[in-house]
């Protein structure tokens, strides 16, 4: 029994280390999308790196000092800076590996050493790691020989198959093994699968083996396959999964398809993904034959070789059934869907069916599919889907709330603007008290800020009593959002200063608004600034306020450059850009002592 269950351990843990797909591989697109940043754009500042010339000597020297507290704190910061890309740290890589040679140094100042010329991707030091982890450091081998086989360090192949066969230390041969598959010969792979189908061989290390011939053997190794497949064994089965995994010559086809299903007949997930991502390079069609039992299957990777196979042989008939996957509870397998139904639009024959998918979606009660097939109408411009996407504002979703909003701006449909706005009133009051359910609060935000912009930008002027609620003061009410709404008035009175008679003192209020409980928000009056050269407000007060706050702020703040962009529409003022500001991305564990001036 303890045997059964360390077996079945060892599966899941195997598992895990195949799964490729974040669960968060659901990029939030929608909250880059903000138009207000982008008109007019907000301006980056330019930052340049500024690296001392004394820097890298310091540590060059600290390498070598007596205290050996001193050479570790050098290399871990020699590690970090590569990580920051700093130029010139090749200078580093030989006193880098004096550190590593010398064995009188403590085994972390080495281990540290090792990890930075690692970290540069110093490939001259291989031959120099090779020769320092023959003498059996096993913590340094984790570190280095990964690496010696990205640089193919000449000796490496020679070590390992030394170690394979002295077969002493688990953890060692798995590094050999990955040695050996990565650059070994046809003899070295034909040694490999000796050992991966000796069933007396370490359960661990027979799947290493395995599956590090996947991406090198020429053709699936049946004969070993069809033996383990006929065990009771789960890691023979695995074993035998990845050994049949590679594309069959055509008369072995059958045969090749006949071990995989003979091994699909057990319920191991990893096995199940091993032998269908085999099978997905060569035939995609027996995927799918296998229907219901992997279009269904609980772990996400099996399920997306199913839709992968959809994908590879989609025609119309296969639209619809791709598209029930945008519903399907892992983020990963939603957004490849997605993004596989928008390729399948350029086809004119499957346009159809995927706008069919649209439109069943958006009315259906799956989450899920509503918010794909928003994307999708977005992406597609397909405005004949706006209509059924208001009814999606009050959502109880987060995901459908935000990008209902989102969705109807991009879309920009005159008849969904009267609506939309019905709607922000019925729900203002919740934003003025604090009433928002606490679990939407956040969607919500995102969903009236996206909306506000749209009143702007569509010219809607019907919504300027709501705007104006979220311009005015209220602590409660978050800056974005209000910020949006100011943005918005400014564009819908573009031009036209008598338009709104409330509008101007109410911009000029926010602008100077420097109360202590609290201040208003920078962004908020950046957003008053544009406004107010939009509806051409020239007045003495304007301008003086807008310069009053830009000589207050920084060049690259919010505030800065929307009272230059202000100034320089109302009275044509001309502004320099800033010189770019120079850095320093310490402060480093290690800098030179440079005496002030």
């Amino acid at each position: 029994m303890v045997h059964v269950f360390k077996t079945r351990l060892l599966l899941i843990v195997v598992l895990i280390l195949f799964v490729s797909e974040s669960v968060m591989a659901q990029l939030d697109i929608i909250k880059d999308d903000w138009p207000m940043f982008a008109d007019p754009p907000m301006i980056d500042e330019v930052l340049n790196p500024e690296i001392s010339d004394q820097l890298i000597p310091a540590w060059i020297q600290a390498l070598s000092a007596d205290e050996q507290e001193l050479r570790l704190v050098a290399a871990k910061t020699i590690g970090r800076a590569a990580d920051l890309n700093v130029s010139a740290l090749d200078l580093t890589v030989e006193p880098l590996i004096a550190v590593v040679s010398n064995a009188k140094n403590r085994p972390l100042v080495r281990h540290t050493a090792a990890m930075a010329l690692v970290e540069l991707d110093a490939a001259s030091a291989g031959e120099s790691l090779l020769a320092v982890v023959k003498d059996g450091d096993f913590n340094l081998s984790v570190i280095v020989e990964p690496a010696l086989i990205r640089w193919k360090t000449p000796g490496a192949l020679e070590m390992w198959r030394t170690r394979f066969e002295a077969n002493e230390s688990p953890t060692l041969v798995r590094l050999a093994i990955q040695g050996l598959g990565a650059l070994g010969t046809v003899d070295d792979h034909q040694s490999l699968i000796a050992f991966a189908v000796d069933t007396t061989n370490n359960a661990v290390l027979r799947i290493t083996a395995a599956q590090s011939l996947i991406s090198t053997l020429k053709q699936p190794e049946l004969d070993h396959a069809e033996r383990l497949a006929a065990s009771q064994s789960p890691v023979d089965h695995l074993v035998a999964a990845f050994l049949s995994s590679p594309k069959p010559q055509n008369a072995d086809g059958s045969r090749s398809l006949a071990v995989i299903t003979d091994l699909m007949s057990g319920s191991d997930a990893t096995v199940y993904a091993v032998c269908l991502e085999g099978l997905g390079h060569w035939n995609p069609q027996a995927i799918l034959d296998f229907g219901e039992r992997i279009s269904r299957h609980e772990t996400a990777r099996v399920r997306t070789t199913y839709v992968d196979a959809l994908n590879q042989l989609i025609d119309v008939d296969r639209v619809s059934e791709l598209a029930t996957f945008t519903n399907d509870r892992h983020p990963g397998i939603r957004v490849k869907v997605r993004q596989w139904l928008l390729e399948a639009s350029e086809v004119e024959s499957l346009l159809p069916e995927v706008l069919n998918f649209i439109q069943s979606a958006l009315v259906s009660d799956q989450w899920r599919s509503q918010e794909q097939a928003m994307h999708i109408a977005v992406e597609l411009d397909q405005k004949q889907f706006a209509v059924d996407v208001v009814s999606l504002l009050q959502s109880e979703r987060n995901e459908v709330i935000a990008t209902s909003g989102w969705a109807l701006r991009r879309l920009a449909v005159e008849e969904t603007l009267a609506p939309a706005l019905k709607y922000c009133e019925s729900l203002s009051p919740a934003f003025e008290g604090e009433r928002l359910p606490y679990d939407l609060m956040f969607s919500l935000n995102e969903q009236f800020a996206h909306l506000f912009q749209m009143f702007g930008q569509m010219k809607y002027r019907d919504s300027i009593k709501v705007l104006h609620r979220f311009i005015r003061k209220n602590q409660l009410i978050r800056f974005r959002v209000r910020a949006a709404a100011t943005w918005a008035a400014g564009l819908i009175f573009e031009g036209d200063l008598a338009g709104d008679p409330k509008l101007e003192k109410a911009l000029l209020d926010r602008l100077n608004d420097d109360a202590p409980m609290p201040p208003e928000d920078d962004l908020v009056k950046r957003m008053a600034a544009i406004s107010l050269a939009r509806i051409g407000s020239t007045g003495e007060f304007t301008i003086s306020s807008l310069w009053k706050y830009y000589h207050r702020t920084k060049p690259f703040g919010p505030l800065r450059d929307g009272t230059e962009y202000a100034l320089h529409r109302l009275i044509g003022e001309e502004f320099p850009t800033p010189d770019p500001k120079t850095y320093t991305s310490g402060p480093w564990l290690i800098e030179p002592y440079v005496p002030k001036k």
